[in-house]
């Protein structure tokens, strides 16, 4: 593998984490404006953060961010989900810790 793939290879990992693998945050965010339906949501990430996901990856992770207490359903049909106090706690806190992570890569310790 020359230079120049492993830096794509390195690229393509860290992109797939900080969009697929961390995808709980940008659900966060869209339903930080208030309750959507899985088809709103999948809309938003694909076109507000260019992030295009298939609706397996998106129940999953909707599952998984029910059963962690961080949405919960509003409707059952169409579903609609909204952003619990815990979950939006767990979001700022998020948001708080790659501010800081991103501050330090920037400028290291001062």
């Amino acid at each position: 593998m020359s230079q120049t793939e492993a830096r794509k290879d390195a690229y393509s990992k860290f992109k797939r984490k900080i969009e697929i693998e961390s995808l709980w945050l940008y659900i966060s965010r869209i339903l930080s404006e208030g309750p959507r339906s899985v088809s709103e949501i999948r809309r938003s990430l694909k076109n507000d953060y260019g992030i295009p996901v298939s609706t397996i990856t998106l129940y999953t992770v909707l599952y998984r961010m029910e059963k962690e207490g961080l949405i919960k359903r509003t409707d059952d049909f169409p579903i609609r989900f909204q952003l619990t106090p815990y979950g939006s706690l767990m979001y700022r806190k998020s948001i708080s810790l790659l501010e800081e992570k991103l501050y330090l890569l920037k400028n290291g310790r001062e």
